[in-house]
Parts: structure tokens; C-alpha cells; sequence
């Protein structure tokens, strides 16, 4: 008969947080620190401490929390890379990639300093981060689901093929960050969040394709626009269209020139010369002070 796994119930939850404010978790804790400081693998750290169970093969996919064993106040993780639940605070990481590829999930930062490391690959889902300096960091192929980043800076750092899904950012600098391939969905910001219109290109000789530009600035858009900032989300709505027409509509009428492309890269030409796609209304109104001079010199030409 097949064994269902055990429902990941609040009390589980819990445990991941808990499990290091225990005795032996405290320690383990102190002990991650002085490692990371050092800049040196966690694995042989870890491995002790990994609980072994046969139905554990995929350890986060459909992982097996013993109901015995987490109602004590013992320590144990599921992989050497199980860092859910920790909580680091007033850490100098510098150039320190020894957090990359370790499940994060849960997990508190405050008062960090990660710039110029690495935390690739990881999993900071439902991570609660505060004043944390990410200044040139990587965080190549991470996901964040539910996170909570509060007074951040992202600065330079790299979200290549990041998926970012109902995530805050509040009070972040997000400017100058490498967007390729990266999954952006439901983002939640705030008036001090920044980012910049015109997005980064390059990054470690790597190059953004042209094409996902409109899809990344139509995301930090309705992000805006979910904030009620209308006026900062006019700016993205206008270069996300015009990145549409250039990178988008322009291509398609060089490869199929139909008349349907034609007329779909011309109307939008159109829209954006006379109203900047509705962000810029006073141009109707110049583009009618001009018509109307031009037709003045016309009739005055022809008598």
C-alpha cells in the first residue's frame, strides 16, 4: 500500500524555526556563523545532524516529518543544505558563496552583509530579510515565494532565471539588477522602492535578450500600479511599450512583412508619437498647436 506523506501542518512550520533555539540548535547556530565567516562549506557541519528515513529519497519534495520527533525539543534537518527556519543577524559576509544551493525557507536576516557573495540557487521562500546590504550578490537560479524584504540593497546584484512570485520589497533599491530570464510575478512595493526604468544589459558577459524587456518593465509596472503609484508606473508603462514596439512588433514586421503586422507596428508608432501611449497627453495638445501653424503657412504659401 502507497504511504501518504504527512500534511505540512503548522506545527511542522514551526519546528523549522524552532529546532534552532533549541540546546544542541543553538549551538549548530553559533557554529554556522563562525563557518560562514571563514567562508567555508556547511556540509560537513551538517551532515551529522541529518535525519535519516527511508521514505526521505526526495528530502523537500514530499519530506516526512516524524510527529515523536518534532514535539521534542531536539535538532535534526532533512539534507546537509536544510537551513530552514535560521536566523542570522549582524553577520560581515562579504564575498561569501557558502550559502549557495541551501534550502533558506523560513529563515530571518537582519543587519547583514552579503555584497559581492553568492546566494545562488537557493530557496528563500517566506524569508524575512531587513537592513541586509546585497550589493553585487548572485542570485543566479533562487526562488522567493511570500518573502519579506525590508531596507535592501539589491544594487548590481543578478536575478538571473530567479523565480519571484507575491514577494515584498519595501524600502529596497532594486536599481541596476540583471533580469534575464528571471520569472517576476506579484511583486509588492512600496513609495521608497526604486528601480530603474532603463534596465541592465549585461551582466558578467551575459546579455539580457531585448525581447523579455517589455515583459520585465510591464511587471515592475502593475507593481506600481498595485501600490497606487500612478504617476512612477506612467514612466514604466511608457518604456514598457515602447520596448514592445522595438523589440517585439518591429521583429515580427521584418521576418512576416504582412499587412497586419505593418499595421499593428504602425498604429503603435502612432499611439506612442501623438499621446506617449496615453502617459504624455500634452503632446496632443502641442501636436495640434503645430498642425494648426502648419496649415496657417500652407494658406498663407498658396494665397
Amino acid at each position: 500500500m502507497e504511504q501518504l506523506a504527512p500534511v505540512f501542518d503548522m506545527e511542522t512550520q514551526r519546528f523549522l524555526v524552532q529546532r534552532w533555539q533549541s540546546e544542541q540548535g543553538l549551538q549548530v547556530m553559533n557554529e554556522i556563523k563562525k563557518m560562514l565567516e571563514m567562508r567555508q562549506s556547511l556540509d560537513a557541519l551538517l551532515e551529522p545532524y541529518v535525519l535519516h528515513h527511508p521514505a526521505n529519497t526526495d528530502p523537500y519534495g514530499y519530506p516526512v516529518y516524524p510527529i515523536e520527533i518534532v514535539r521534542t525539543q531536539s535538532f535534526w534537518i532533512l539534507a546537509p543544505n536544510d537551513l530552514r527556519g535560521i536566523q542570522l543577524h549582524d553577520l560581515k559576509l562579504e564575498a561569501c558563496a557558502s550559502l549557495e544551493h541551501h534550502a533558506l525557507t523560513y529563515a530571518s536576516f537582519a543587519n547583514c552583509d552579503f555584497s559581492k557573495g553568492s546566494l545562488g540557487n537557493c530557496e528563500l521562500s517566506y524569508a524575512h530579510v531587513e537592513h541586509c546590504n546585497f550589493q553585487e550578490t548572485n542570485f543566479s537560479l533562487s526562488t522567493a515565494h511570500y518573502g519579506h524584504f525590508e531596507s535592501c540593497n539589491f544594487k548590481d546584484s543578478s536575478f538571473w532565471q530567479c523565480h519571484i512570485a507575491n514577494t515584498r520589497f519595501h524600502d529596497c533599491d532594486m536599481r541596476s539588477i540583471y533580469w534575464e530570464d528571471a520569472l517576476v510575478e506579484k511583486i509588492n512595493i512600496d513609495y521608497q522602492t526604486r528601480f530603474d526604468t532603463y534596465l541592465r544589459l549585461e551582466w558578467h558577459g551575459r546579455h539580457l535578450p531585448l525581447e523579455q524587456k517589455a515583459d520585465l518593465l510591464r511587471e515592475i509596472r502593475i507593481a506600481y500600479e498595485r501600490a497606487e503609484l500612478w504617476h512612477i508606473a506612467d514612466d514604466f508603462l511608457f518604456r514598457e511599450k515602447r520596448a514592445h514596439r522595438k523589440y517585439i512588433l518591429y521583429p515580427k514586421c521584418r521576418q512576416e512583412p504582412t499587412f497586419k503586422h505593418l499595421y499593428d507596428y504602425v498604429e503603435d508608432l502612432s499611439v506612442s508619437f501623438m499621446c506617449g501611449y496615453g502617459t504624455k497627453p500634452w503632446r496632443v495638445f502641442w501636436l495640434a498647436i503645430y498642425i494648426m501653424f502648419f496649415y496657417t503657412f500652407v494658406y498663407m504659401a498658396v494665397g
